[in-house]
């Protein structure tokens, strides 16, 4: 299992950098989400891959997260792995929820809803 304080740091620096992003007037980076899914899905293939004593190649879940996670999820699981598969799928999709919630309360709190003030 990913240590729970894994997945919120995740959580706290993608939410971070799209805040910052947002208050320097750009566009967030779109490829930080992939990124940092990579990097957790990695670290939980490193975790379990000890657990199981199976040996997988974490580099590659670190490069391509979207083939080598469902990969190493059922060689290691079977098609119980779907069930794996969804909580992922859930985590991912809570937290983008979640982010865009946590922005929206930042850009109401600091701009009292007046998109006037984000020009000089």
């Amino acid at each position: 299992m990913i240590p729970p304080l894994l997945v919120v740091l995740t959580f706290l620096v993608s939410t971070a950098l799209n805040v910052l992003y947002w208050y320097h007037d750009q566009e967030p980076n779109p490829y930080l989400d992939g990124i940092l899914f990579g990097v957790l899905a990695a670290a939980w293939v490193k975790l379990d891959s000890q657990k199981r004593n199976v040996y997988f190649p974490t580099d590659w879940v670190l490069f391509f997260a979207i083939i080598y996670y469902p990969i190493y999820v059922f060689q290691t699981r079977g098609w119980k792995g779907v069930y794996t598969l969804l909580i992922m799928i859930d985590l991912f999709s809570s937290f983008s929820a979640l982010e865009y919630w946590t922005e929206s309360l930042i850009y109401i709190s600091v701009f009292d809803g007046d998109i006037s003030e984000l020009s000089p």
